[in-house]
């Protein structure tokens, strides 16, 4: 399998094409277990009000809308390199913070987080030890990053490739971003190799959880 580019120009790029479109797509490609799930990833991470919480890779904002179910809306930070998405995200939620920055390469300020989420977003970044890096440096000791992302390769994740492929040829004249999120979800690491890349960036594993016959996996991670 070709190794598919994703520099931050092009990645971004693409999220600002597909922007306005985004949240009504994932509804339909997911049958709208993308909210649910991500709404019991986020109660698994435990976020109490007074935490302050970073969501990397924030996209339109619906992880940071769930988090303020938990937590003081003040604390709570997105961050996405996505001009677009942002623009979006401040739209629907003008009370949240959000930054645009690559999440490679985080603001110097940032720092002393209690909590991260990161999900469907370090699939899309270059380098993923850079990220896991940055992490590292922002989290404090005994904080939990929770990661949310495709999981197993299995048969049921073969028949979302091809749903997706027959959504894209009903739907969307402009394949080029759902092609790549099939090949980006192909190339992805499965939840075990994973799991040992965070380990090596000193993230130890701490829960799991699997959804959808394993096809979306969830983890959480602590800093020790």
């Amino acid at each position: 399998m070709k190794e598919i580019s994703k520099t931050p120009e092009k990645i971004s790029g693409m999220f600002n094409e597909i922007a306005a479109d985004y949240d009504k797509n994932n509804n339909i490609i997911s049958l709208g277990f993308h909210s649910f799930i991500k709404q019991i990833a986020v109660k698994e991470l435990a976020p109490k009000y007074n935490d302050t919480v970073l969501d990397l890779c924030c996209g339109t904002g619906d992880i940071c809308e769930i988090l303020k179910k938990y937590v003081n809306p003040k604390n709570i930070i997105g961050i996405d390199f996505s001009s677009e998405m942002l623009r979006i995200a401040r739209q629907k939620h003008p009370s949240l913070n959000f930054i645009q920055s690559d999440i490679s390469s985080l603001p110097q300020e940032i720092s002393n987080i209690d909590k991260i989420t990161i999900c469907f977003g370090l699939r899309n970044v270059e380098n993923r030890a850079k990220v896991l890096e940055q992490v590292y440096r922002v989290l404090k000791p005994g904080g939990f990053v929770l990661h949310l992302d495709f999981g197993r390769k299995n048969l049921f994740s073969k028949m979302f490739d091809l749903f997706v492929s027959l959504f894209v040829k009903v739907m969307h004249k402009n394949s080029t971003p759902y092609s790549y999120l099939i090949n980006s979800k192909n190339q992805y690491p499965e939840p075990d190799d994973l799991a040992k890349e965070f380990e090596f960036a000193n993230l130890k594993f701490f829960k799991r959880k699997d959804f959808v016959f394993g096809v979306i996996s969830m983890q959480i991670y602590k800093k020790i």
